[in-house]
């Protein structure tokens, strides 16, 4: 299953995922594509297809047991999006603020440490 976002950008897809798999498609596959990622999502949870996912959406699917990674971290894609933390210019931020830009760091270094 794929999902087709009409945003601008590319998202990663099967093709991507074959390449970094070392698979050489060498047939048209058939799939399903659905223009909101959540309606992938469902048909995945209903055992109605295979889909792409990225991680911190799907988390506590995995963690419930309610999806699974068929071949665990083997075969994971990285992406080329990401987002930025924008402070003002004089890099001094409200205290509040500045307790989410901690929380967020701490969050970050926390995921990144369950990915490895």
């Amino acid at each position: 299953m794929a999902w087709c976002s009409h945003q601008s950008g590319d998202f990663p897809g099967w093709n991507e995922w074959f390449r970094a798999a070392g698979v050489t498609a060498t047939a048209s596959r058939t799939q399903r594509q659905y223009s909101l990622y959540s309606l992938a999502l469902d048909r995945a949870i209903a055992g109605q297809g295979v889909m792409l996912a990225t991680y911190p959406v799907v988390a506590d699917r995995l963690a419930s047991g309610v999806l699974v990674r068929p071949l665990g971290d083997e075969y994971t894609l990285s992406s080329s999006f990401a987002y930025d933390l924008l402070l003002p210019a004089s890099g001094i931020a409200p205290p509040a603020v500045q307790r989410f830009v901690d929380w967020l760091v701490a969050e970050a270094q926390s995921f990144r440490q369950q990915m490895s």
